[in-house]
């Protein structure tokens, strides 16, 4: 997703949720976990980290370092001196329910700016029988 700084980096953003949730209407059963560099640090209030909460409103997603058993202390680093919790994964409700623990990981070798979350679920899942 585009780094906050225009008109044009916003409507790409808009878009690309736009695209995202007419992908999940073709789906509507569907349990999401979405996952990638949403750019949004859900501490700021920027049009960006609003559009982000309200799309997932909307789609009954939440991001899983606002889970209270997330024990993420930053995602992002600039040079070791700057810290912010950037949206990484976000995932339906009813996963959200599910969520034992969220923790992100610093001590691995990682070519990003980005350090990764963690996301710990416990979920029963019910065999389907499938016939043939």
């Amino acid at each position: 997703m585009p780094y906050e700084s225009d008109d044009r980096s916003s409507h790409t953003f808009c878009s690309v949720l736009s695209t995202i949730n007419s992908i999940c209407d073709s789906f509507p059963d569907a349990m999401l976990i979405l996952g990638g560099d949403f750019n949004v640090d859900f501490s700021r209030h920027t049009l960006h980290t609003a559009e982000l909460q309200r799309f997932c409103t909307g789609m009954n997603l939440s991001a899983v370092c606002n889970h209270p058993s997330s024990n993420v202390n930053f995602t992002y680093q600039f040079n070791m001196k700057r810290f912010s919790v950037i949206g990484l994964v976000v995932t339906s409700y009813v996963f959200a329910s599910h969520v034992k623990l969220v923790t992100s990981v610093h001590d691995v070798d990682n070519l990003s700016d980005l350090e990764p979350e963690q996301c710990f679920k416990c979920v029963r899942l019910k065999p389907t029988p499938v016939g043939f």
